[in-house]
């Protein structure tokens, strides 16, 4: 919860943000499901970066839906990947909604 607290804090950048935010968001406020995306659908993300070499490449990416947005937490190192090389594949994408 940490990280995701960690990351979630980042992506937003709120009035004030400094580094090492964190959110308060508890596990009981998150509603979590697995589904496939496509590149196509994963390059329209905001992404934070254009760098294309990820640590690892087969594990899902990582967004949280709060405020009615979908933040990408993990991942975009492989979005641009994929996107570069033009990746059809699918792939595993892990939501985490924000109640």
């Amino acid at each position: 919860m940490d990280v995701f607290n960690r990351l979630l804090a980042k992506n937003i950048r709120a009035d004030g943000w400094k580094e090492g935010d964190h959110m308060d968001i508890e596990p009981h406020q998150i509603r979590s499901h697995r589904e496939t995306r496509s590149t196509d659908e994963l390059a329209l993300l905001p992404r934070s970066h254009t760098g294309c070499e990820p640590l690892l490449k087969d594990v899902p990416i990582i967004i949280a839906v709060y405020e009615g947005k979908e933040r990408l937490l993990d991942g975009t190192a492989r979005i641009n990947l994929w996107v570069r090389e033009k990746n059809t594949e699918p792939h595993d994408v892990y939501v985490h909604v924000i109640e």
